[in-house]
């Protein structure tokens, strides 16, 4: 065996840790949302742009823009953290039911990836259990989708569920970034979950609508 492969694929499987660990940390700073300050969608038909790609905002009624998303460590930012509560005045567990959506990027510079779509395939199934995959945006990409328990200590005695689906991709004019677009639903246990057709109404815009652009080089 050549011990060079074996330490590029050590590297891999570091990075990926890492990855896969800080993406958690950003999940619950995300989770937690109150400590954002929000701004109001005033057109939602305005794409919120960033070095690399746009995308739409949700569109439907209720959504908020949190400003200064984190910065968690040199690996996943969260470049947009968009949110939605089904009630405002929290008095039980069941209040708290509320929907978000994220996009985040991580630049893997200095690695180099022989084949992305085992190693995006990797990081969705870490951070799901389960990936696939498809076509996005014109793209090879990796979909995940999963639904995991969490206790919320405002409420020790509930069991809150997190249903996500998301899709990982790299930029097309770079082998480095990957971007993520990811949609949550968090609620109690117990509580009705939106259906399949409102989550493709609330989300739709969001997921399907981003668009690549060229990336600045210094």
């Amino acid at each position: 065996m050549n011990p060079c492969l074996g330490s590029v694929d050590i590297v891999k499987r570091l990075l990926l840790v890492v990855l896969l660990i800080q993406a958690c940390i950003i999940s619950a700073v995300c989770d937690a949302g109150s400590d954002l300050r929000p701004r109001p969608i005033t057109n939602p038909t305005q794409r919120v742009e960033f070095d690399g790609f746009s995308i739409l905002p949700p569109r439907a009624k209720g959504w908020i823009r949190l400003e200064q998303p984190p910065k968690i460590g040199p690996h996943w930012t969260v470049r947009a953290y968009f949110i939605k509560r089904l009630k405002e005045e929290v008095k039980s567990p069941f209040d708290l039911h509320r929907l978000s959506a994220v996009v985040r990027t991580s630049n893997v510079e200095g690695l180099k990836i022989e084949n992305h779509i085992d190693f995006l395939k990797e990081i969705a199934k870490g951070l799901s259990g389960e990936s696939f995959l498809d076509k996005c945006f014109g793209r090879d990409c990796v979909r995940y989708q999963s639904t995991k328990t969490q206790k919320n200590p405002r409420f020790p005695g509930s069991v809150f569920l997190i249903s996500k689906r998301g899709s990982v991709l790299l930029h097309p004019d770079s082998p480095t970034l990957l971007i993520m677009v990811e949609y949550r639903q968090y609620y109690a246990q117990g509580a009705q979950p939106l259906s399949a057709e409102a989550l493709e109404t609330e989300v739709e815009p969001f997921q399907e609508s981003l668009e690549f652009t060229p990336l600045q080089t210094e």
